[in-house]
């Protein structure tokens, strides 16, 4: 099971994903973007770092996430001018 997570505060703008087995947790991965990008963009690079890592894997993994505009954008507007949409790959 997957978590993601985006945010951006006057300290910074950064992302996440943990993973969990059993109800415990195995791997975190954080990354943090350049002040310019926006929570959206976060939100965004949180879910592509999880999906690539679920996608590394041989069974099905349930992805949780707050950013439902994310997965919109990356569901219907697929054809977008977004940078970071036009790296994510739908698995």
């Amino acid at each position: 099971m997957l978590f993601t997570d985006g945010s951006k505060t006057e300290m910074g703008t950064g992302c996440s994903y943990c993973v969990f087995e059993n109800g415990i947790k195995v791997l975190e991965w954080k990354g943090k973007l350049e002040r310019l990008h926006t929570v959206f963009q976060a939100e965004f690079m949180g879910l592509k770092e999880a999906i690539i890592r679920a996608s590394q894997g041989n069974e099905a993994t349930k992805m949780w996430t707050d950013s439902l505009s994310s997965v919109m954008e990356g569901l219907i507007f697929i054809d977008t001018s977004s940078p970071f949409s036009q790296r994510i790959e739908i698995f």
